[in-house]
């Protein structure tokens, strides 16, 4: 593979054709950043939902994303995950590994970057901003809109509460020490050190500077980042192809899914609302958010079509915030647990027929729906704006276009951009 290093750590490797290793610690993410890839030409494979069964060698596509689905798990669990997945990269001598990180430090950073330093892969190179979102790395502190993430909303996530804002501090919580890089002029000391480097950045100029400079590193390395920094690799990766744009479909109607409990989320579906879109409150389906064994009954499949068919411009929401004031575990069950109802509801809506457009806001919603639907593995076709993303879901029985997008992703009328783009008027 010209111009490409290869990995030299464990010497008998297996045969892929992967040469590109996303690990992303939920299904949103996954996209986001495999999307990134897809944009540079890269045949781009995300991978819903892991599984020991999924080996590298089996695979066709040049880049791979796995879904770890790790975010919520414990610290132990998601190391578990992340080494077992590296060591078979390792073997298969993947070219680039990356671990995809959350913009706003939640899930098991540590954790998961402690995984594959134990797997061999001696630096890190890690760059967690998103400028284009407005989150930035200043000092090793990683802001959102100026503001420290602890002391943003996201401080108050009601299923992943931040704790620091400092990035030296989340690792170190795992044993890790590490370096931060706070000018560029400190970069050709680097040569040849081991360990973690962490690169403030608040522009995306930056950001293509440190990749630029990494593309030059000779020794063996794995990279860190969101989507942000993802979409800077073209150096490092060396494959550039031209990219033929999907067509955009149009669709009859618009389906809004969200299944988040972030405060933007509500906010986008609250300004869609003085748009025209009709919001029905999965809150009333008596046991849709409180009941394991809570059924999608006709009953309520035919209302939520009747709503449709008054206004195919529909949100279906998880209510409101007040529906989020339990504990963390006790957030994390009810999250699931919303998350498999909603993803019963699309299958029942599709079973009937539904042809619209299905736009998903969270990634464990987003797992839900996939799941029920027997959906295997995704394709990213298109980004909408940033963090929002049209793929296509691969199932047993073909394929189905939707838009993902994270609960904190998006502008305040993201939901009136994708009417303006796919809907038939």
């Amino acid at each position: 593979m010209d111009g490409v290093k290869k990995n030299d750590y464990i010497t008998c490797g297996c045969r892929t054709d992967v040469r590109y290793l996303i690990l992303a610690d939920d299904l949103t993410g996954a996209l986001d950043t495999g999307l990134q890839l897809r944009r540079l030409g890269i045949p781009t494979k995300v991978l819903a939902e892991y599984s020991p069964e999924n080996r590298l060698e089996r695979e066709c596509v040049p880049a791979l994303v796995i879904n770890t689905n790790s975010r919520h798990v414990c610290p132990q669990k998601a190391y578990q995950t992340v080494r077992e997945i590296c060591r078979e990269a390792s073997r298969c001598q993947i070219d680039c590994l990356y671990k995809k990180t959350d913009s706003a430090l939640r899930g098991n950073i540590g954790a998961e970057l402690a995984a594959i330093a134990d797997a061999g892969y001696a630096t890190i190179y890690f760059a967690p901003a998103y400028p284009k979102l407005h989150r930035i790395t200043r000092d090793g502190k990683q802001l959102i809109h100026q503001i420290p993430v602890d002391q943003s909303p996201f401080g108050r996530d009601h299923l992943n509460p931040i704790k620091t804002a400092s990035i030296p501090e989340l690792l170190w919580a795992a044993r890790l020490p590490c370096t931060v890089v706070r000018q560029e002029t400190e970069l050709d000391s680097l040569r040849g050190r081991r360990g973690i480097v962490v690169f403030d950045a608040e522009t995306d100029e930056r950001l293509g500077r440190i990749a630029d400079w990494i593309a030059a590193v000779p020794e063996k390395f794995a990279l860190a980042g969101c989507a942000g920094f993802a979409e800077h690799l073209r150096p490092i990766l060396r494959y550039d192809q031209p990219l033929e744009e999907p067509e955009t479909v149009t669709y009859d109607g618009l389906i809004v899914i969200s299944g988040s409990l972030n405060p933007l989320s509500f906010a986008q579906a609250q300004a869609a609302a003085r748009t025209g879109f009709n919001i029905l409150s999965a809150a009333d389906f008596p046991g849709f958010i409180d009941r394991d064994d809570f059924v999608i009954t006709p009953e309520i499949t035919q209302k939520v079509l009747h709503a449709y068919a008054k206004n195919p411009r529909l949100i279906i929401e998880t209510a409101n915030q007040s529906g989020a004031s339990g504990s963390v575990a006790e957030n994390l069950k009810a999250g699931q647990r919303v998350a498999n109802h909603f993803g019963a509801l699309v299958k029942a809506l599709r079973q009937k027929g539904v042809a619209g457009l299905f736009v998903v806001s969270g990634g464990d919603t987003l797992g839900g729906i996939v799941k029920h639907m027997g959906g295997h593995s995704i394709e990213p076709l298109r980004e909408i704006e940033p963090g929002v993303v049209l793929a296509n879901i691969l199932t047993g029985s073909g394929t189905c276009q939707f838009i993902t997008k994270s609960g904190g992703m998006g502008s305040a009328e993201v939901y009136c951009l994708i009417q303006d783009t796919f809907l038939n008027r």
